[in-house]
C-alpha cells in the first residue's frame, strides 16, 4: 500500500493534474485544487494539457503547500521554514484557510507581546537567513505586525556573510534595529549599576559592579535585550545585594524593558503595538470574509 501522504501527492484516480516544479512532478485532484484556490481554477481554465508548470516555485515548498492543501489530517508544519513556505504559496495562490494556518504557527516564533517575546525557547531554533526570508514574505503578504519581532531577530546575530540577497530596504531596517538593541542592551546594564540608596549602599555598589564585570567575563558580549540577564544572573545578584536594592534594580529593570519593547514598532517605522494589533485583526477579517464571499456558484463553476 502506498504511504498517505505518497497517494495525497501522486494520484491515479480519474480527474487529476499533474503540477510541475523545478524538477519534480505531482499528480493530484484538479477539483480539489481549483475549489480551494480561484489562481489555480484559472490556470485550468487556460492550460492547453494536462500538464501545469509553476516556473517561480521551487519543488520544496510546493510539496509541503500541496500537503496541506489537500490533506486533511495535515496539521500545522513542524519546520518553521515550511511554514514560511506554506504562507508563501497560500498567499500567492488564494488559500486563505492556509494562509490563516501558516501565519499563527509564525507568531509563535515572531511575538507581539513581550510576555511571549522573553520566553527561552522563542528563537531557539529560528536563525541566520530565515529571519531575512520571512521578513520578505511579511512584507510581501501585509502581515505587518510580524515585521519588528522578525526584524529583532536578524538585529541579534551576524548577517553579512548573506545580507546581499536581499532588497536594501530590508537590510537598512535591521541595521537600524541592530542599533537600537545594542544602544538598549547598554543601557539596560546601566540599571544593573543604578547608584544604590540603601544603608549598606558601598558593599551594594560594589557588588552591582562585579555582577556586571562577571556578567561580560562570561561571554555575554552579544547584545540582546530581551536575553540580557538571565535568572541565574538574577540570582547571584538577588545573594549579593540586600533586599531593598535588589527590590530597586528588579522593578527598574522591568519597567526600562517595557520601555524598550514598546518603542520597537516605531523603531521600524510601524507605530505602536496597539496599532499593529488593529491591523491583525483587519487582516484575519478580510481572510473570513474572502473566504464567506467564494459563493456555491463559484464552487459549482469548477465541479465540486
Amino acid at each position: 500500500m502506498k504511504p498517505t501522504s505518497h497517494c495525497i501527492l501522486w494520484s491515479d484516480d480519474e480527474g487529476c493534474v499533474v503540477i510541475k516544479a523545478e524538477q519534480r512532478k505531482f499528480c493530484v485532484s484538479r477539483h480539489l485544487l481549483a475549489f480551494h484556490s480561484p489562481i489555480f481554477a484559472s490556470m485550468f481554465e487556460l492550460a492547453t494539457g494536462n500538464e501545469v508548470e509553476l516556473l517561480e516555485d521551487g519543488h520544496e515548498e510546493v510539496t509541503v503547500f500541496l500537503r496541506a492543501l489537500l490533506d486533511p489530517r495535515y496539521s500545522a508544519p513542524l519546520d518553521f521554514e515550511d511554514a514560511l513556505g506554506i504562507l508563501r504559496l497560500a498567499h500567492k495562490y488564494d488559500v486563505p484557510f492556509l494562509v490563516e494556518r501558516a501565519i499563527i504557527h509564525l507568531e509563535s516564533i515572531y511575538p507581539t507581546t513581550l510576555a511571549h517575546a522573553v520566553h527561552p525557547t522563542i528563537l531557539a531554533d529560528v536563525v541566520g537567513e530565515f529571519n531575512f526570508w520571512a521578513v520578505d514574505v511579511f512584507k510581501r503578504i501585509g502581515a505587518v505586525w510580524l515585521l519588528p519581532s522578525a526584524y529583532f531577530s536578524i538585529s541579534v546575530e551576524p548577517w553579512s556573510n548573506y545580507r546581499e540577497r536581499f532588497s536594501l530596504e530590508i537590510q537598512e531596517m535591521a541595521l537600524r534595529v541592530q542599533v537600537f538593541n545594542m544602544q538598549n542592551s547598554i543601557r539596560l546594564l546601566e540599571v544593573i549599576t543604578s547608584e544604590s540608596l540603601c544603608d549598606c549602599r558601598v558593599e551594594c555598589d560594589y557588588h552591582k559592579q562585579k555582577a556586571i564585570h562577571l556578567f561580560i567575563q562570561n561571554g555575554a558580549r552579544d547584545f540582546n535585550f530581551l536575553r540580557q540577564w538571565d535568572a541565574l544572573s538574577w540570582q547571584k545578584l538577588d545573594e549579593a545585594l540586600c533586599a531593598q536594592c535588589f527590590q530597586t534594580v528588579q522593578l527598574r529593570y522591568q519597567q526600562r524593558l517595557d520601555e524598550m519593547w514598546k518603542e520597537l514598532p516605531g523603531v521600524c517605522t510601524m507605530g505602536s503595538w496597539e496599532d499593529l494589533t488593529k491591523k491583525r485583526v483587519d487582516y484575519f477579517r478580510d481572510l473570513h470574509e474572502c473566504v464567506k464571499q467564494r459563493s456555491e456558484a463559484e464552487y459549482t463553476r469548477v465541479g465540486i
